[in-house]
């Protein structure tokens, strides 16, 4: 498997198509889930006159890269990818204070490196699913060293997603 900085200069600036949906536009970010899980944010072309589409997240082992006169790839400065934040570590931003485990990297076409924080949630106060994360440049964070996360079940879905539990399970 290609490391994540390798994956992010491979895909971005190039025409993609979702090999499931048919989807297609132009990889403009890479992101990467704490669970291993990596999602390419592909927009769609926009023709005079019409608005700008919200870009698709697409797993990326459901891409194609198209290669051909009518699709070039795009001319795309991108920013070195700094990695120096590490995966499951608590963050805290340097300026609105607010802590977070980071559970995903992002990678944008033109902008800087982004960490996904997500707060911990005391379970006796119930979920704010408002709340379910922000992202912050790099520059911006303070890592404050590892977190005590608990271990994965497992049967944990590796596309960093939710669990499926069949329908006539029975949960106790």
């Amino acid at each position: 498997m290609k490391t994540s900085k390798e994956a992010y200069e491979e895909y971005i600036g190039q025409y993609c198509r979702d090999i499931a949906s048919g989807y297609c536009g132009y990889c403009i970010g890479f992101f990467e889930h704490i669970t291993g899980c990596r999602q390419l944010l592909i927009q769609s072309l926009v023709t005079p006159g019409q608005t700008l589409q919200h870009w698709e997240t697409i797993l990326e082992n459901r891409i194609d890269i198209i290669t051909d006169e009518n699709h070039p790839a795009l001319r795309v400065v991108m920013p070195e990818p700094q990695e120096d934040i590490l995966m499951g570590h608590r963050c805290r931003d340097r300026y609105t204070k607010r802590e977070g485990i980071a559970t995903g990297r992002l990678y944008l076409a033109y902008s800087a490196e982004q960490y996904l924080l997500e707060r911990t949630v005391d379970s006796s106060q119930g979920w704010d699913l408002r709340d379910t994360g922000l992202t912050f440049d790099t520059s911006r964070l303070i890592d404050l060293g590892e977190s005590d996360p608990e271990p994965l079940p497992s049967s944990s879905n590796s596309g960093g997603g939710p669990l499926h539990i069949p329908v006539n399970s029975i949960i106790a």
